[in-house]
């Protein structure tokens, strides 16, 4: 866990030293946690003083706390492609929120849609059984939304592992 977060931290470093941007920033959030598990997204940003503005990436982190590996999404939900996905996005199945959880992304604002691929790796843990993949500003949405989330609940993943077991 903590060699793979602080890869993240010598990323930063690097921007700033090697690759001369003009101001590097490093955040993260507990998303949830228990006795067994850890969940946070890690959010990196960047600006090289030249562009309209600076840009950031979130990557979120979902660990087993006694072995320290990272469990991927598929533990959770077995989505069988990633045209899968695309058809419960486009229906509305799953919804897509902006990166505060706030303002629901109608499939219209999803210009990354027909290109959707299942973050397996990049996802956090809400509570309740609830989990959000993350996709990068551009990714599926405008740069606006932020770092856009693709919410499962509960009773979606249960209906996704019954509809592909």
């Amino acid at each position: 866990m903590n060699q793979l977060i602080a890869s993240y931290v010598g990323r930063m470093q690097n921007m700033y030293y090697q690759e001369k941007m003009y101001q590097v920033a490093m955040r993260y959030e507990v998303t949830y946690e228990d006795a067994d598990l850890l969940s946070l997204w890690v959010e990196q940003g960047w600006y090289n003083g030249q562009a309209a503005h600076g840009y950031y990436t979130q990557q979120g982190l979902v660990f087993n706390k006694h072995t320290g590996e990272r469990i991927p999404a598929y533990n959770y939900v077995k989505l069988a492609s990633n045209q899968q996905l695309k058809e419960f996005v486009g229906s509305s199945l799953l919804p897509v929120y902006s990166q505060n959880l706030k303002n629901r992304l109608l499939p219209n604002q999803l210009f990354g849609l027909p290109d959707i691929e299942i973050h397996n790796d990049n996802y956090i843990l809400l509570g309740n059984g609830a989990i959000a993949m993350l996709y990068q500003p551009y990714e599926l949405s405008a740069y606006a939304y932020g770092v856009a989330r693709v919410l499962f609940m509960p009773d979606k993943i249960e209906y996704i592992n019954r509809l592909n077991s």
